[in-house]
């Protein structure tokens, strides 16, 4: 379709024989809704370097699309070992994108410092993930209580709410990431 990623025939056999994970983007170059999502599907391919994108020209007559059930540009499928894990149709922004991504290429969770060099404010943000993933697996777990810890260490403001539900609720973080939304919470106190 165009020069990033991968073009290929939309008759191209042999999909579910593909090896580890891989982006297939289904579209064409005249459509306006591709076009627009370009940007879109390169900046999110830029924090996956090593993810294989593949780019087919759909249209009448092209098999492959089909057999994905596309029926509308763009289309972005998300496969791992050639089997579809999930499925972006016309992204709107690049977390739409970036969300499908992590379900193929998640991100490494890097060195995090031993607990003893934790701030407060990390602990307490490495907590509130932690343990919101527990309770999304069925173990009891006290909220109100994580929330007023992260409260305590993070102020008491909309932001800080904020950053506590997208640790409680989130699934893959790195701890750059965790370490992010901590400090982005404390500089919103002190300004």
């Amino acid at each position: 379709m165009n020069d990033s990623g991968t073009a290929i025939d939309s008759q191209l056999a042999g999909m579910d024989r593909l090896q580890g994970p891989a982006l297939l983007e289904f579209g064409t170059l005249w459509c306006g809704h591709c076009l627009r999502a370009q940007p879109l599907v390169s900046e999110a391919m830029g924090r996956h370097p090593g993810l294989q994108h593949i780019k087919v020209e759909d249209g009448p007559g092209r098999r492959l699309g089909r057999s994905f059930a596309v029926k509308l540009w763009p289309t972005l499928i998300a496969l791992h070992d050639g089997v579809e894990v999930g499925r972006v149709v016309r992204p709107q922004d690049v977390a739409e994108i970036e969300n499908l991504l992590r379900l193929i290429d998640p991100p490494a969770f890097g060195e995090a410092p031993a607990d003893d060099d934790l701030t407060l404010q990390e602990s307490a943000a490495w907590e509130a993930y932690c343990v919101g993933r527990l309770g999304r697996l069925g173990h009891p777990v006290q909220r109100q209580r994580r929330l007023y810890q992260f409260r305590n260490r993070h102020g008491f403001t909309d932001v800080a709410d904020a950053a506590f539900d997208r640790l409680w609720t989130a699934e893959q973080l790195s701890w750059a990431e965790i370490r992010q939304i901590s400090d982005d919470a404390r500089a919103a106190v002190s300004s």
